[in-house]
């Protein structure tokens, strides 16, 4: 399980996701918090091939009107990232293992998860 900010306009919007099985689950933190059975991403790993090809392959599925295409994209490659890269996992690992020791702000200022991105002050005209 493990949390990560979704920049939502001037602040975020905070997902959950929680691994079963061969699944990973994002919800709201509100949606988790109040136990709702409402899913806003479904993440699935068909795991097949690994043994022959070394390959897994993953379906996404959007569950809710909660999250843009692109924005479930950066939320499955940040999953992603986050179990592969040993200073993520840590955060992973801290916050499953030792979560008084979870800083949210210090996890924000040195993971740096999911920047906004950064706004177009020009004329309007793509360069």
């Amino acid at each position: 399980m493990f949390v990560v900010p979704l920049p939502r306009g001037e602040g975020y919007a905070n997902l959950v996701w929680q691994v079963q099985g061969d699944r990973i689950l994002f919800k709201t933190l509100e949606g988790f918090q109040q136990n709702s059975p409402v899913i806003d991403l479904g993440v699935t790993f068909f795991t097949e091939l690994l043994g022959t090809h070394q390959l897994v392959l993953l379906r996404g599925e959007i569950k809710s009107n909660l999250l843009s295409k692109e924005e479930a994209a950066k939320l499955v490659r940040y999953m992603r990232e986050a179990y592969c890269d040993p200073a993520l996992f840590s955060w992973v690992k801290r916050f499953n293992h030792s979560a008084r020791d979870f800083d949210w702000q210090e996890f924000m200022s040195q993971a740096r998860p999911l920047e906004p991105e950064p706004q177009n002050q020009g004329s309007g005209a793509l360069g």
